[in-house]
């Protein structure tokens, strides 16, 4: 039986509650369980006062230290990015910027935070550290402490840092930065945790001596309280998207959505029938509903995650999109969520690849490629007259997701870690 007790953990992420991000999620979770297991939790991270959401303080250990320091950032988008015009003086602006905000403008956030690391390292005798990731940039102090105290490191590596789009169109300044750090942090973790294969065996090419694990998006159990409250019979037959939107990017364009359920509802001269995106509040978006005259779709701005969690219990229908991209998209923490749910869900992203198969499997619903209007209009459809095939009590079918299991499974590895550095030293 391994011995939690005996972690101390220096945990640091810039993402974490009472924040209302998608990144502060799986940070705050991972706490929560590692801390109810015995692990003695010193959580590290940024005192943010924009987009609070209170109640996410419930999950915080009661035992745990948490030391906040105040993030004061600059506008610091890299010259490459930008429509940066031909003056020399401009430019060289933008590439001291970059040189000084490299790998990323949160870099000085994370050094600072150094001192008082090293600190509670000695006065506490931290035996091991742990790094959510992003931003890139809190990976350094990591590697440094590990050189410092000869600790094991574990990464929660997101997303690839080099082969990232946002790495394309950075300054050739952040892309040697983002390549070194990205080399280094790998070389030198003893644990590397990502969320998808891909990303799995792409930290695997670097050969680095730690383990390289897949430990996946996940829902919190706790978090779907069968007496939560939902919302009356309504009179509208609610279609519903939630989750994470980035319209500057492009990554999450709406409009063949809007389009494809405008289609719909003229096709069948639908009238008790609404589209409702939480989230999706910018210019472009409310334009191009107004554009085509649709009174059956409704924008709410960010809302706090347990509202969010009571629309989606009271919802018909939950909508999933990734756009422009066709890709075989990772399943995503809101699926777990939708799922949870237990409402069926339609997603228009590709027809194979691990969300398709993920929803198929567990019977939770089913896709349309995002790049077929008319297949898109036929799933609308479909999921209108009651014909999506879903399970109305998945959990049984999904406790591998279960974020208690999944961060037992990393104390497991961080408790093998600082036994195996406690026993070299003891030698």
């Amino acid at each position: 039986m391994l011995n939690f007790d005996k972690i101390r953990l220096l945990y640091l992420t810039v993402n974490y509650a009472p924040t209302n991000t998608v990144g502060a999620f799986r940070a705050l979770k991972f706490s929560k369980y590692l801390a109810r297991l015995g692990v003695k939790m010193y959580i590290f991270t940024a005192d943010n006062k924009s987009g609070m959401n209170l109640k996410l303080n419930k999950d915080i250990p009661d035992n745990a230290i948490i030391i906040r320091k105040k993030v004061i950032i600059p506008q610091t988008e890299s010259f490459a990015a930008q429509n940066v015009s031909n003056n020399i003086l401009n430019k060289m602006k933008y590439i001291i910027k970059d040189f000084l905000f490299s790998p990323d403008k949160y870099i000085w956030w994370s050094i600072s935070f150094l001192p008082k690391m090293i600190r509670t390292i000695k006065k506490e005798r931290i035996n091991a550290i742990m790094v959510c990731g992003e931003p890139f940039s809190t990976f350094i102090p990591g590697v440094i402490i590990k050189k410092l105290f000869n600790i094991p490191l574990v990464l929660d590596f997101r997303d690839p840092w080099k082969n990232n789009l946002i790495n394309q169109k950075q300054s050739f300044i952040r892309r040697f930065t983002d390549n070194y750090w990205e080399k280094k942090s790998v070389k030198n973790a003893d644990l590397l945790i990502s969320v998808t294969d891909p990303i799995v065996d792409y930290l695997k090419t670097y050969k680095s001596r730690g383990e390289v694990i897949k430990l996946t998006n996940g829902f919190d159990l706790e978090d779907f309280n069968a007496d939560m409250e939902t919302e009356g019979k309504k009179d509208k037959f609610v279609f519903l998207y939630t989750g994470k939107y980035n319209r500057k990017s492009e990554d999450y364009n709406p409009d063949y959505v809007v389009r494809a359920f405008d289609n719909f509802i003229k096709k069948n001269n639908i009238n008790n029938c609404l589209l409702i995106f939480v989230g999706l509040s910018d210019k472009k978006t409310i334009d191009h509903i107004k554009n085509i005259n649709s009174h059956n779709i409704k924008c709410i701005r960010t809302i706090p995650r347990d509202k969010v969690l009571e629309m989606q219990k009271s919802a018909d229908v939950l909508v999933h999109f990734y756009y422009p991209s066709i890709r075989k998209d990772a399943v995503s923490a809101k699926v777990f969520e939708y799922a949870l749910s237990c409402k069926p869900i339609i997603s228009f992203n590709v027809c194979e690849g691990p969300l398709f198969e993920f929803l198929d499997k567990n019977q939770l619903g089913e896709t349309a490629s995002n790049n077929n209007i008319e297949e898109m209009v036929s799933l609308f459809e479909k999921a209108y007259r009651g014909e999506i095939r879903y399970q109305k009590r998945p959990y049984e079918m999904l406790q591998d997701y279960d974020l208690k299991n999944i961060t037992h499974k990393l104390a497991d590895k961080i408790s093998n870690l600082v036994n195996r550095y406690q026993s070299s030293r003891s030698m």
